[in-house]
């Protein structure tokens, strides 16, 4: 961030990236980026992960594009020089432990039952037994007393009622990333599950092929050359003051053309002026230091330097020679293509490749074809562990052996056998795994189906006895529940409460915000209108949750336990 010539700053979330969706760390990350003043951009293709960063003004994408994909990438530990530790489960929540005795009879007037409360008591009617008289009637001092009393508690009542302070916040939780892992069994149709994987959940697997018949044509590797030659002269020199005698010898350029001259010349030693020069004839070999044919290569470059092979590099400095006296000519090659035993032999093991890998493009397209019409919702496994190739058939043309051409048509038929199994089990276990490992004052929003990572742990068994192991990974969202009516998310809600009271709305909101389980505070209502602090009785502090568009989520429903039996494979025939 404190680089002044990094203008933009890119970050790739990983596939498996659920810890970078942590809403303290865009926070501060957007916070530190608009101080600095740099763009900020994120790349990942997760859906939650864009919703996320679309709460904090953050811009993302799928993909880099344009000359963004070209810069090079670090990834974060190696630039900060740490290993970032990754989250693996949701924390649990804290909570005080719960009271020891209930609450007292009569301890608040909400425990009072309003019908004991109201209940009339009975009396005895008095009867008198003195005569009727027109006597004007006594004065009740008692009536006037009750209802002086009754008239000043309605009184006290409602002054409490008016001066205790009530109040009511509003927060917007934070969506966060919710990971988990499980390990599957995949069992085929008689498949023999040891009895050491029992507690693993399993799931049925299904056997796929496709057939795919086709030709290639294959290069002929042995090749011989008409060459001709390169000719040509060149200046021999001598930096040695005393002349140099040469037999014939051979010379060579840098980039490995060898050369020769044919007679024994002597080379004068040099002067103050210049060094000793003599000019010779030389011709090409017909091939280089490194046995390739040389050819047209011969033609060399105007002033290429060449040197003699057979001294040592010291006396390669003093005497040297310059193809300097023109272009060098006639260089060339014909080469001529022939099949040999060798291409012959390769070409049913380049074949199988080849059209495997075709068959196996076939095969995935087929599933997905399948998937628009098919109740169920397959997934192909692709390991190369679970891919069986086989050719069924190859025409090798045997009789163009030693054949001068570039090359011969191979023609044949591959089969290629895959595994898969039913992505909506898996996105069933998986949601109920997810509810288990949940806090009870969280609730699950979703998860992610369309983007499930596995790793095969186990397939030494696949061919004896027809099961794997899987490990699964998948990511939901998850956020804060005040609804929840678990004893344990009561106890959280009446421990945040007992935090606030008698607060400030400042001091409420920053305590409020530093919480993983809430993103901002939306409003904090006080009444009476003169209250300046949170009420110091947790009853009259209300916390409410406003979310953003639930609807777009939709969490899978509770499923009923697995069949562990393995299901029949469905039909998928060949293409």
């Amino acid at each position: 961030m404190e680089d002044p010539e990094a203008k933009r700053l890119i970050f790739l979330f990983p596939r498996n990236g659920g810890q970078y969706s942590d809403l303290k760390f865009l926070k501060l990350l957007k916070t530190k980026a608009d101080e600095e003043g740099k763009e900020l951009l994120c790349i990942t293709s997760r859906l939650l992960i864009h919703q996320i960063l679309k709460t904090q003004s953050i811009p993302y994408d799928t993909r880099l594009k344009g000359a963004d994909a070209e810069l090079p990438v670090q990834t974060l530990p190696d630039y900060l020089g740490v290993q970032l530790a990754v989250p693996h489960s949701a924390l649990a929540s804290s909570a005080r432990p719960a009271r020891d005795t209930p609450p007292a009879e009569g301890e608040h007037p909400a425990n009072i039952d309003p019908a004991e409360a109201e209940a009339p008591s009975l009396a005895t009617a008095l009867f008198s037994s003195q005569p009727i008289t027109d006597a004007p009637p006594p004065k009740s001092i008692r009536g006037l007393v009750f209802f002086g009393l009754l008239g000043l508690i309605s009184t006290l009542v409602l002054i409490i009622l008016f001066i205790v302070p009530q109040a009511t916040i509003t927060v917007k939780p934070t969506l966060s990333a919710a990971p988990i892992t499980q390990n599957f069994i995949v069992a085929f149709p008689e498949s023999r599950v040891p009895s050491s994987e029992d507690l693993l959940p399993q799931i049925p697997g299904y056997y796929v092929q496709s057939q795919i018949s086709g030709s290639e044509i294959y290069a002929s590797t042995r090749s011989e050359y008409d060459i001709f030659n390169a000719v040509g002269k060149v200046t021999l020199y001598n930096e040695t003051t005393r002349p140099k005698s040469f037999v014939p010898s051979r010379l060579q350029a840098d980039t490995g053309e060898v050369f020769r001259f044919a007679e024994t010349v002597t080379v004068p030693g040099a002067t103050t002026e210049a060094p000793g020069a003599i000019v010779v004839d030389v011709i090409a070999d017909a091939y280089d230091a490194d046995g390739k044919v040389i050819g047209k290569r011969g033609n060399l470059e105007p002033d290429t330097k060449l040197f003699f092979p057979a001294l040592s590099e010291d006396m390669r400095t003093l005497y040297y020679a310059r193809a300097d006296q023109g272009p060098f000519v006639q260089g060339d090659q014909l080469e001529k293509r022939f099949i040999q035993q060798a291409d012959l032999d390769k070409a049913p093991e380049s074949f199988l490749e080849t059209f495997g890998i075709r068959g196996l493009e076939g095969l995935k397209a087929n599933i997905r074809e399948r998937a628009t019409t098919s109740d169920l919702d397959l997934m192909f496994l692709d390991d190369p562990r679970l891919i069986k190739k086989e050719l069924v058939e190859v025409n090798i043309p045997e009789e163009l052996l030693n054949t001068e051409t570039n090359g011969f048509r191979v023609e044949g038929t591959v089969k290629v056998f895959g595994v898969l199994f039913d992505k909506a089990e898996i996105v069933r276990v998986m949601a109920d795994k997810l509810r288990e490992s949940t806090p009870e004052k969280n609730k699950l929003l979703a998860l992610d189906a369309d983007a499930i990572d596995y790793r095969v742990l186990e397939s030494a068994a696949f061919d004896s006895d027809k099961w794997l192991k899987l490990s699964i990974s998948m990511v939901g969202a998850q956020t804060l529940d005040l609804d929840s009516q678990t004893e344990s998310a009561h106890r959280w809600r009446q421990q945040l409460k007992q935090e606030l009271v008698g607060l400030t709305p400042e001091e409420a909101r920053s305590r409020l915000v530093n919480l993983d389980e809430i993103e901002d505070v939306t409003e904090i209502n006080i009444q009476p209108f003169w209250a300046r602090t949170l009420p110091n009785i947790i009853d009259q502090l209300e916390i409410t949750v406003e979310y953003d568009d639930m609807d777009q989520y939709d969490f899978p429903q509770e499923s009923p336990p697995l069949e562990t039996t393995p299901l029949s494979s469905p039909p998928v025939g060949e293409e």
